[in-house]
C-alpha cells in the first residue's frame, strides 16, 4: 500500500512535534514482512519502503527491524523498531519509528 512516512526518531531520540513538522517525508509502498538476510541468525520482522515503481531502494530510507505497531488512528499508524546505521565502519542500532499515513500528508496526530 502507498504511504507517506515520517521518521519519528533521530539517532534513537524521539523528535518533538516541531521537528516532526519539518522532517523529511518519504513516499512508497510500505511492506512489513520477515527479513531473512543479515547476521541476526533469525528472520526479523522488518518494515521497509519500495519506491513508486515497486523497487526497493536501500538508500531512500533504512528499514526498521523487529517492528511493532504501537498506535493506529483514523489518520495513520506509528511503527517502532530499530534501524542499523554505519558509523565509522561500525554497525550501530538505533530506536526508530515511522509515522505512516495513507496519502500525501503525513503529519502525526
Amino acid at each position: 500500500m502507498l504511504f507517506a512516512i515520517v521518521p519519528t526518531h533521530v539517532k534513537g531520540k524521539h523528535r518533538s512535534k516541531e521537528q516532526m513538522a519539518d522532517a523529511e517525508r518519504f513516499s512508497g509502498h510500505l511492506l512489513i514482512q520477515d527479513w531473512k538476510t543479515g547476521s541476526a541468525g533469525r528472520p526479523l520482522l522488518a518494515a521497509y519502503l519500495k519506491d513508486l515503481s515497486g523497487r526497493y531502494e536501500h538508500n531512500t530510507i533504512q528499514p526498521i527491524f523487529d517492528v511493532k505497531v504501537v498506535k493506529i488512528t483514523v489518520s495513520g499508524m506509528h511503527l517502532v523498531g530499530y534501524e542499523i546505521k554505519s558509523e565509522d565502519g561500525i554497525a550501530i542500532e538505533y530506536v526508530q519509528g515511522w509515522w505512516a499515513k495513507l496519502g500525501e500528508d503525513s503529519k502525526p496526530d
